[in-house]
């Protein structure tokens, strides 16, 4: 098998159209493929990006979207925006930017294009006249097999339940051990949570937990860390 059919079907098995460069190198290539590649976990976005081009130039491609370098497949911009917003209910234009492998530019020319082909329609506007959208029909995309947001926040919900006890604050360590998720699952949960206003991150001091507790919080794309969140009341 082909080294970008094996990395296509890893990605489809996790139900991903992007992941971040770290994920990509460690969880998704894996020590065999690396090794075929001449690449490490440490190899720089230089590096990758004309490896991707030798091996999969017109399959994959790196691509910076906020403070992040994702791998991602080769697929039209709007496609991006479609798979994330067919795992919504509604959502504002920021929610569904958040995330996603694009500068501002790219997704605002996505965004438009969705509009004027009426893929997205505008239901509702929120306070301060910030317009809310959903899909305009149930689509297709070619992440469809990616587990159910709705059943991810329903686990996440009862895992806050029942860790919390009854206390407002969660430590997000206990959160992601308890899960058993990738990493990027995970991640991409809090920050669909966070931009809808369902949880609230907390930062907090680092000092009381070990290294590992504070690799297994969670860290934004600012870099910020924050070890504790708090679900609000009316998200469950």
């Amino acid at each position: 098998m082909a080294v970008v059919d094996d990395i296509e079907q890893r990605l489809a098995s996790k139900g991903r159209l992007f992941v971040t460069k770290t994920d990509f190198m460690t969880s998704i290539l894996g020590a065999k493929i690396r090794q075929r590649l001449g690449i490490t976990p440490q190899s720089t976005a230089e590096t990758l990006a004309r490896v991707l081009a030798n091996e999969c130039s017109d399959r994959l491609r790196l691509m910076r979207g906020g403070r992040s370098l994702y791998v991602v497949r080769a697929l039209p911009d709007e496609a991006f925006l479609l798979d994330k917003a067919q795992r919504l209910t509604q959502f504002t234009a920021n929610q569904l930017s958040t995330g996603l492998p694009l500068t501002q530019e790219r997704f605002h020319q996505a965004f438009t294009q969705l509009l004027l082909q009426q893929q997205l329609v505008c239901i509702a506007l929120k306070m301060r006249w910030i317009p809310v959208f959903r899909l305009a029909t149930a689509i297709t995309t070619a992440a469809s097999v990616a587990p159910s947001v709705t059943d991810d926040r329903q686990l996440f919900h009862q895992a806050y339940l029942q860790i919390g006890r009854g206390r407002s604050f969660v430590p997000i360590h206990q959160l992601r051990s308890n899960l058993g998720w990738d990493k990027t699952r995970f991640d991409d949960l809090v920050r669909q949570l966070h931009a809808e206003e369902s949880i609230l991150l907390n930062m907090g001091d680092p000092t009381q937990l070990t290294s590992e507790e504070i690799g297994c919080s969670f860290q934004d794309d600012n870099g910020m860390l924050y070890l504790t969140l708090n679900w609000l009341d009316g998200s469950s």
